[in-house]
């Protein structure tokens, strides 16, 4: 089951920037992982002006657990037009290992992920920016229908 949730800047920590917002969609307990501890992750303000400019939210897969004594939390992101809901293909990943190996400490692996795997979206904005473009393309492709 996946939750969308909409936080802005100013709720998590960050200096606040109007209508400023990470729109997302993640699994229910990342999701009450971010409500409760929000993101955290350098390119904050960078990230958010362009997924609103764009009209883009970032969809998110992630999985936490403990494996061989070790708690682990694995995310990757990917950018979605929000109007079309045409995804990049290009992802962001990070994987984040514990050596306290219970649910818990593998849950705060999984919001560490994605903090991480943010961050380096934010820096790698530009090309996740042409990654929705050749997507979009391809789909218009798919969409048109040559005249007979």
């Amino acid at each position: 089951m996946l939750a969308a949730l909409t936080l802005s800047g100013a709720a998590i920590g960050h200096p606040p920037e109007p209508d400023c917002s990470i729109r997302y969609s993640a699994s229910e307990d990342l999701t009450q992982s971010v409500r409760r501890d929000g993101f955290r992750f350098d390119g904050f303000d960078r990230l958010c002006p362009i997924l609103r400019r764009e009209r883009l939210r970032v969809v998110v897969t992630s999985m936490n657990g403990v494996l061989l004594d070790r708690a682990y939390g694995w995310v990757s992101v990917v950018l979605e037009r929000e109007a079309s809901g045409v995804a990049e293909t290009l992802t962001q990943q990070s994987t984040v290992m514990d050596r306290i190996a219970d649910s818990p400490t593998a849950k705060r692996a999984e919001l560490t992920a994605l903090n991480n795997a943010l961050r380096d979206l934010a820096a790698d904005s530009d090309v996740h920016l042409r990654s929705v473009a050749a997507a979009e393309v391809r789909a218009r492709a798919l969409l048109v229908r040559p005249a007979q």
